[in-house]
Formats: structure tokens, C-alpha cells, sequence
């Protein structure tokens, strides 16, 4: 088994956006065993205009919607952000004090996510380490 498995969720307190250090929650799309290897992660974002998409795939805005529940800890439609691939380095994860390791995703949810996934956004290099986590 993997030090980190793909679907692995994850929260890190000092995630950066436009207004600067944010708590933000992320899904992991790889594997990774050494502190080395790279994580494609994607961010979760709350969806308040839900109106605007159905949940699941929404492969033309690039968000996969998920219902409250879907992931124990969600209580409010949220969306993936598919379009915006953040990568971690294992070590980040395994020694930062403002990321916390949280629940696996289901198998079945999870293939529905890389399903929707456009590749075409995931740096080439990185496009192998997703493919390779899900035979």
C-alpha cells in the first residue's frame, strides 16, 4: 500500500488564493511512496449557484459536483475544480503542520472524478502518475 493513495483527501490551512493563506480542501489523483514523488491534487471549492450545474460530471466547466455526503466531512454542494491541478511533493503532506490527511474517496466516486478529468490541464509529466494509479 502507498504512503499516500489516490483519492486521498486532504485539508491544508495555508493554501494560497487571490486573498492570500486560506484553508482549502483538495483530493489527491495519484499514488505516491516516496517523500519525493509529486501529487496531483485539485481543490474543492462550495458551489452556491448548485442552479447552474447537476451534480456529477460537468465536463464542459470542468467540475465534477458532489453532494453534501458524498464525502462524510462535505455539508454543502462543492465543486472540484478540474481545470486547476495543484501538485505536492509527499513530504509536504507527510511533514506539514498545516495539512491534514483526511478521508479515502470511494473507488466508485472516484473513477466518476478521473473519468471527468481533462488531461489536457494536467502537465504532461504528470498525466502518467494519474493514468498509472488507476489500473
Amino acid at each position: 500500500m502507498p504512503l499516500f493513495e489516490v483519492g486521498t483527501t486532504f485539508l491544508n490551512h495555508r493554501a494560497q488564493n487571490i486573498q492570500g493563506e486560506k484553508s482549502k480542501y483538495f483530493i489527491g489523483m495519484n499514488n505516491a511512496n516516496m517523500e519525493d514523488d509529486i501529487i496531483v491534487a485539485f481543490v474543492f471549492n462550495t458551489e452556491h449557484r448548485i442552479d447552474l450545474y447537476h451534480v456529477g460530471c460537468n465536463k464542459e466547466k470542468q467540475k465534477f459536483v458532489l453532494k453534501p455526503k458524498d464525502i462524510s466531512y462535505l455539508t454543502e454542494y462543492t465543486s472540484i475544480m478540474l481545470s486547476l491541478p495543484q501538485y505536492y511533493y509527499l513530504k509536504e503532506i507527510l511533514n506539514s503542520n498545516s495539512i491534514i490527511e483526511l478521508e479515502k474517496a470511494n473507488e466508485t466516486l472516484l473513477r466518476q472524478i478521473k473519468n471527468c478529468l481533462d488531461l489536457k490541464n494536467v502537465a504532461v509529466k504528470f498525466q502518467q502518475l494519474i493514468k498509472d494509479s488507476f489500473k
